[in-house]
């Protein structure tokens, strides 16, 4: 049996194809006769193809960047500029338009297509979109939608009073703040125990509005809106401000603007729960005051105190990169990037395979979210961002805030349906029945037919 060998100029415009619609995402197929070419073992009057191209007919994946979470619902900022949101609440809630309520599955909001940020609390979620406006979405009892009513929003409406552009935005149970460009910070919403940060805005009182946090118009780098409380990295400390239950604010105070004890440097990042705060330090280690609840709360060990009102580290963690802090549970991704949490495992939701409740006052490993880059947990289910842009969630999915689906309670975590993520890359090959040519990498596919009988595949195996 003879093998038929192409001419290296036929070789070197094959690969070419090769290489060009592997960069470019198309398919490209060989068909139009060149005519008649003798290379050496080729028979006489061989004809090989020349190519042509159209467009590759493969699915978009859908990628995530970031990802949110409130009571029960969760979103998702997806790579083109939207977001994604799953769960139950108002009807309002997922921000979906008037007929669509609870969703267990991911759902478009409308009208965002230009997203550089999102957060979620409680039953209402806020958006930073193109040029640093903001706009939010939900529940709005309190005005915490700051569009300048107290109406129920279920297509996102612009914050009104943020004179400048904002660069974070977050969202607790019933008061939200952002950020702006120039350190400043605006929150909006009910003011319970001074959760706002104007000692002269009336006490119980609602600010549809955004409106200014007295003492922080600049030099704050971070915040943090936990469900009555909210702290901020100012100037490398960590201050906060609001209800002061069990000493959450970290300081003594009736709610106004206060210094965490002992955290005036060093830190990168701050968390604010229920009735307690976290603060991410420089080092890698990380720092929580507040309530314990039996330690679990504040990650002491074992032997850990109950409530303390002064910062203090959490046991055997040092190389913590990113912190979220929720209502009973502190989380941290690390360098390594795995995911630990530490406080009240509810209904699995530490995602580490155990579906029983119980108090860890130490970090656990959640086995069930490797590679992750981004956690954040709501009142009964936590979910992960892995660095391929695919979200898992673990927990309780009631409401369907698992975004998987009507499926039980999950303790080792469940894929969120419809966002994909990248696929993994595997070997390009060219290939040449019987002869198989390597030709690069790439995360799609390409076939090439024709006279020279050849296949390239990549992506998923």
């Amino acid at each position: 049996m003879s093998r038929l060998r192409f001419p290296n100029l036929i070789v070197a415009v094959v690969m070419a194809i090769c290489l060009v619609a592997a960069s470019s995402g198309f398919v490209a197929t060989v068909s139009a006769a060149l005519g008649t070419t003798k290379g050496a073992g080729a028979p006489s009057g061989s004809t090989y193809g020349a190519s042509s191209f159209s467009p590759a007919s493969v699915p978009v994946p859908v990628v995530a960047t970031a990802i949110t979470s409130g009571d029960y619902h969760s979103c998702a900022l997806i790579k083109t500029g939207g977001i994604k949101c799953w769960g139950n609440g108002p009807s309002a809630l997922l921000g979906a338009g008037p007929t669509v309520g609870g969703s267990s599955i991911p759902v478009d909001v409308l009208t965002i297509t230009d997203a550089k940020a999102v957060s979620a609390g409680g039953a209402s979620t806020c958006a930073i979109v193109t040029g640093g406006a903001v706009k939010c979405w939900g529940g709005n009892y309190s005005g915490q939608l700051g569009d300048g009513t107290r109406d129920d929003q279920s297509i996102p409406v612009s914050v009104v009073g943020l004179t400048e552009a904002v660069t974070q935005v977050v969202v607790g149970a019933s008061h939200a703040c952002a950020l702006t460009v120039s350190g400043g910070v605006k929150c909006w919403g009910r003011n319970d125990d001074q959760r706002l940060g104007d000692p002269t805005f009336p006490l119980g009182d609602v600010s549809t509005t955004a409106m200014s946090v007295l003492g922080l118009e600049s030099g704050v780098t971070a915040i943090s809106a936990g469900v009555n409380h909210t702290c901020a990295v100012v100037s490398g400390g960590a201050k906060c401000w609001g209800r002061n239950d069990y000493s959450a604010l970290g300081g003594s105070s009736s709610g106004e603007l206060v210094q965490v004890q002992t955290l005036t440097s060093g830190v990168v990042a701050v968390g604010a729960g229920a009735v307690h705060s976290c603060a991410l330090m420089t080092t890698g280690i990380v720092n929580c005051w507040g309530a314990g609840w039996g330690g679990g709360g504040l990650g002491r060990g074992d032997a850990g105190p109950d409530g303390d009102p002064i910062p203090g580290p959490v046991v055997n963690l040092t190389n913590a990169v990113l912190l979220d802090v929720g209502s009973s549970i502190s989380c941290v991704v690390t360098a390594v990037s795995e995911v630990k949490c530490w406080g009240l495992d509810n209904s699995g939701r530490f995602a580490m395979g155990d579906p029983n409740s119980a108090w860890y006052n130490s970090p656990q490993l959640a086995t069930g979210y490797p590679d992750s880059t981004q956690i954040s947990s709501g009142d009964g289910h936590t979910c992960a961002l892995t660095s391929r842009g695919k979200v898992r969630c673990s927990g309780s999915n009631w409401n369907g805030a698992l975004g998987a689906g009507n499926v039980a309670d999950q303790d080792s975590g469940i894929d969120v349906i419809g966002i994909d993520g990248t696929p993994p890359p595997s070997p390009l090959k060219l290939m040449f029945d019987p002869v198989v040519t390597s030709c690069g990498t790439s995360p799609a596919g390409v076939v090439l037919s024709g006279n020279v009988n050849a296949t390239i595949d990549w992506g998923d195996t």
